[in-house]
């Protein structure tokens, strides 16, 4: 992404996190470099890694939101 369109987009993710309380950061893959490391199809498709680099979870596909943050929580450890 590039000019206006990012800014917007960086923009309402901004808006997005704050209006939820999330202080965790949140990447945006503007060149797909991620993606090109963790290919999926399905949607959403979560990777958490931790503070040193290690993948400590892998999940495809939603459940309930509640469930999801459980597991992303335990995944970092807390």
């Amino acid at each position: 992404m590039s000019g206006r369109h990012a800014s917007s987009t960086a923009d309402t993710i901004k808006d997005f996190a704050d209006a939820n309380g999330y202080t965790f950061p949140i990447a945006q893959d503007e060149e797909y470099q991620v993606s090109m490391l963790y290919p999926t199809n399905s949607i959403p498709y979560t990777v958490v890694i931790n503070g040193n680099g290690k993948v400590t979870h892998v999940s495809s596909g939603a459940v309930d939101a509640d469930t999801m943050y459980e597991r992303y929580k335990e995944a970092l450890g807390l």
